[in-house]
């Protein structure tokens, strides 16, 4: 019977040999214990007898191996995507926004050599229709991937809920098998809830660990349990205002907390595109309002003064929870900071509030004051805001210049003699100062840009993604080979080897036939006592 059960169990490892996180089963063999025959003065052997089935299982491995999981899923995460945007803006290959960039004040660069010429002209509008579709490409390709980003967070969210449940079930199975028994073991599904537990670690980083008394594993996510026992939390992905998703679990937001696992670079990669598409767009608003600043100031061939060269940039407001009503418009593009703003409101401790308009990014106040519901007007870095009717606390809004500074980023020139290339109408055709002074907008200090030029600006932008973009290749390569080398080590562990089973095929199946043998000759020995 011992035999019996040892080839089977050999069966069983050869079968699976390829299941995926399928533990090598060991059969547990103890002598019996040995009893005396008549007449003989020493105890004899009672044989042997099946204790019970084991895995070949190292639990601190384990352990390992599932924490290199969520480092692999957060670096090949940012790898996938860091990589995809570092290929939009790859200059090397003439596709970013450098050689449309440099091409447009190079043109008029040519205005200025010859300021009545049409040919210079057109060639002129051409280079700022090319670059402004390249703008919009490279702010296509940014939100296109933010949306996939997006997409995959919930999608991530709603395979670790799945995956939570099938450990909470498992959990009740092992409870259920293994409970009130010292024998009996969920080999099966203790390697089946592994198996989940390391998919899941794929996924998001986790923390876990079994209880003795009844062999369940608890589960938390961001410091909350996702799985205790056979019970679960559900996991939930919130859009938010800000154009994000916000992780919460077992009601509290843990978003901060997860910085490992696919969710974890979902979650990186979310906040790096949110800040390449702001650059983006933060220089295109410059390059707009610096062009038109400049260009209002010359004359065209017809003496006129100069119009904007682009369509002026325009404000976006989000009503994010208010009753309250604001307008803002730009009253002076020289002093546009380029910042975006909160506005909100603080109670004013008798029964009124204070408007507050702070910088989004750095939370810095910028102005504050008495707020009249009749209406209030404030001005602020060339910007006009207008509040009225009533307010709550949580009433709160978001005024940016940049959220549709490439979405509206078109040429409102039609006609090349309305080029404003001369400095003054006496002086048509021949004085280029205009056009020379907007040909050297590209290296031009601007204060919006943190005083840097357009082209320093965006030299740091697409060194800035291109560094994410190799540091992630960096670490995956390294994520890989160090997880590989664990999986590796645990297979030599717990993996089926096909020569060992072989060999123990063979080696149990003599030991088969010896019994056998030996049940042979007993049988006939006893027939011949019969017999006598």
């Amino acid at each position: 019977m011992a035999s019996q059960t040892q080839l089977s169990v050999v069966s069983n490892n050869i079968s699976n040999a390829a299941t995926p996180g399928y533990s090598r089963e060991a059969v547990v063999l103890e002598v019996n214990s040995p009893g005396s025959k008549t007449g003989m003065n020493s105890a004899v052997g009672q044989g042997v007898m099946v204790t019970g089935i084991t895995r070949r299982y190292d639990a601190l491995l384990q352990n390992q191996i599932n924490l290199a999981q969520q480092d692999y899923g957060r670096s090949n995460t940012l790898s996938q995507y860091l990589s995809s945007i570092d290929q939009l803006f790859n200059e090397a290959q003439d596709i970013g926004l450098a050689g449309p960039l440099n091409d447009f004040f190079n043109a008029w660069q040519e205005v200025a050599n010859n300021p009545q010429g049409l040919t210079e002209r057109n060639l002129l509008l051409q280079k700022a229709d090319i670059l402004i579709s390249s703008a919009q490409q490279l702010e296509q390709g940014i939100t296109d991937s933010i949306g996939h980003v997006n997409t995959n967070i919930t999608s991530d969210t709603d395979q670790i809920n799945d995956l939570a449940s099938r450990i909470a079930l498992l959990n009740g199975q092992i409870t259920q098998m293994e409970s009130g028994s010292s024998v009996a073991s969920a080999i099966q599904l203790r390697d089946k809830r592994d198996q989940a537990l390391k998919e899941l670690n794929n996924l998001i980083e986790t923390s876990s660990w079994e209880d003795p008394n009844n062999g369940a594993i608890t589960v938390t996510v961001g410091q909350r349990n996702l799985v205790s026992a056979n019970n679960t939390n559900t996991l939930t992905a919130t859009y938010t205002s800000s154009g994000s998703y916000d992780l919460k679990l077992d009601g509290l937001n843990i978003t901060s907390k997860i910085s490992k696992g696919e969710m974890g670079g979902l979650l990186t990669v979310q906040e790096n595109l949110k800040t390449d598409l702001h650059d983006l767009r933060k220089l295109v608003a410059s390059l707009t309002n610096q062009v038109n600043l400049q260009h209002v100031q010359g004359y065209d061939l017809d003496g006129n003064a100069g119009t904007n060269f682009f369509d002026p940039l325009q404000l976006t407001v989000v009503k994010n929870a208010a009753t309250t009503s604001l307008t803002a418009t730009i009253t002076d593009n020289s002093l546009l900071t380029l910042d975006e703003y909160a506005v909100g409101f603080v109670d004013d401790g008798s029964g009124g509030f204070n408007y507050q308009i702070t910088n989004s990014a750095t939370g810095a106040v910028k102005t504050s004051g008495a707020y009249n519901p009749a209406g209030t007007t404030v001005n602020l870095e060339g910007i006009r805001f207008v509040l009225s009717g009533a307010v709550t606390a949580e009433d709160n809004f978001t005024v940016s210049p940049l959220t549709s500074a490439i979405q509206d980023f078109e040429r409102n020139l039609t006609d090349p003699r309305h080029i404003a290339a001369s400095s003054g109408a006496a002086t048509i055709p021949g004085n280029n100062a205009n056009a020379l002074a907007i040909a050297d907008i590209i290296n031009t200090q601007v204060s919006a840009l943190d005083s840097g030029s357009l082209a320093d600006y965006y030299q740091t932008l697409i060194g800035q993604i291109g560094g994410q973009s190799k540091t992630a290749s960096d670490n995956l390569t390294f994520a890989n080979n160090f997880l590989n080398q664990l999986t590796s080590k645990r297979d030599s562990i717990s993996g089926v080897n096909m020569d060992e089973e072989a060999a123990d095929l063979i080696r149990f199946q003599r030991s088969f036939q010896a019994a056998a043998r030996v049940l042979d000759v007993a049988d006939k020995l006893f027939q011949t006592l019969l017999n006598l």
